[in-house]
């Protein structure tokens, strides 16, 4: 096993800045102060990470990221046209026994990966689960997450889904083991905008599938499967006079089942036989996925991502995507397999979510006449905040208050008894 630190350049979205060796001694012995480290057999794993430094959360020279290299991820620097992974360094094996952090240091986990559970042995350290995002997912809730010594949430929906799962008790709550930083996890398009519906605009529909997840069917989410969402996206142009769509797929999709991808083809052929307009947004998208748009219907379908999209209304899967549209407060309807696990979520559903392969006539009209309403009780729902003051403060000062918190430790100085 070796690890590559990997510098993430939040002024080119499309690589990672390297250097190709150690730079002497001193850089080999570096410690740093907090790091981000990502253990995930799955290629496009940067796609996941950079926006956090993107959105100015981490900042690459006092908080890198370390990479347990694999196989995968350095086949995908050989592939990729515009490779998104450069290792800056490679670790050896004596190396390996400690991560580059400080005594006292923090190390930030956005997967909850296998792995982790070596690096949380290090208690010289304090470990925090950060997660890349907030789902309604089943991965958003595992019972791994006890290994961490801290657990940052969106807001109160995650910390409900913990509590009846029994992952966490209420006195770890109360006393501060799970904290809340609204959306600062949760990432930006900066090439999405909500519009409205008038003369002087065309919005386009924004079409979001998420991927085939781990774990078989039960964890398969994506509305790719079957083509529902494709069918919905078609129904709501209909129903809404649009006639341009955006097809954004997730970075992972087709990664575990390579029928997604055929899938995924159908659906944007089934869009074009509509008449439609339609473009992909490539940018993220993993290799298979861009390498299969590209040869199935050419470069020119590509979105230009350097032009701010107008988008009158999204239809997302159970994904991050609700919270990122929430953040950005563009209109979303939600195709949803399954029914949601939280009572309060079910409320709000009734007015914006599909079921798969039911009609959404008489839901898109009624949804965005009430969107304000409807979106500021999911957005109260899903994001909240530790302490008051973290709302208002810009990303960076964020986590130098979260790096404040977890290393004061008051959780485990005073409710030690609790786990």
């Amino acid at each position: 096993m070796g690890l590559a630190k990997v510098v993430l350049n939040s002024g080119d979205s499309s690589s990672v800045v390297s250097s190709p060796t150690y730079a002497g001694l001193a850089e080999k012995a570096r410690l740093f102060d907090q790091i981000v480290y990502v253990d995930t057999p799955i290629a496009n794993t940067v796609s996941q990470v950079r926006p956090f430094y993107e959105d100015g959360v981490f900042q690459s020279d006092d908080t890198p990221v370390f990479l347990r290299r694999r196989l995968s991820l350095s086949l995908q620097t050989i592939l990729a046209r515009r490779a998104s992974l450069r290792p800056a360094r490679m670790m050896t094996s004596r190396e390996l026994r400690k991560l580059p952090v400080r005594d006292g240091g923090i190390v930030f986990y956005p997967f909850n990966s296998q792995s982790n559970m070596n690096a949380v042995a290090d208690r010289s350290l304090h470990h925090v689960l950060i997660l890349h995002g907030e789902s309604n997912k089943a991965a958003s809730y595992r019972p791994a997450a006890r290994l961490y010594d801290y657990i940052t949430v969106a807001g109160p929906l995650a910390r409900q889904r913990y509590l009846r799962h029994a992952i966490f008790s209420q006195s770890e709550m109360d006393g501060g083991r799970v904290i809340m930083m609204g959306d600062t996890f949760v990432q930006t398009l900066n090439w999405v905008r909500p519009a409205p519906f008038n003369h002087a605009s065309t919005p386009a529909i924004l079409y979001c599938p998420t991927w085939e997840g781990y774990g078989g069917e039960e964890n398969n989410y994506s509305s790719i499967s079957g083509g529902y969402g494709f069918e919905a996206v078609i129904e709501a142009t209909q129903e809404l006079g649009l006639r341009s769509v955006i097809v954004k797929p997730h970075p992972y999709l087709g990664t575990l089942k390579p029928r997604m991808l055929a899938e995924l083809l159908r659906g944007l052929k089934r869009l074009r036989a509509e008449g439609l307009k339609v473009r992909v947004a490539l940018a993220g998208a993993n290799f298979a996925v861009r390498t299969a748009v590209n040869l199935g219907f050419g470069r020119r379908y590509a979105l230009d991502h350097d032009r701010c999209q107008d988008i009158g209304l999204a239809l997302v899967d159970i994904s991050g995507m609700e919270a990122v549209f929430l953040k950005q407060n563009i209109p979303h309807v939600v195709l949803a397999k399954v029914a949601p696990i939280s009572s309060s979520l079910q409320e709000i559903y009734k007015r914006k979510s599909l079921a798969f392969g039911t009609s959404g006539t008489a839901l898109f009209r009624p949804y965005l006449g009430d969107q304000a309403e409807i979106d500021n009780a999911h957005r109260n729902l899903i994001f909240g905040w530790h302490t008051p003051e973290l709302a208002a403060m810009p990303n960076a000062e964020r986590i130098e208050w979260l790096s404040g918190y977890v290393k004061a430790n008051r959780y485990w100085n005073e409710s030690s008894g609790s786990i």
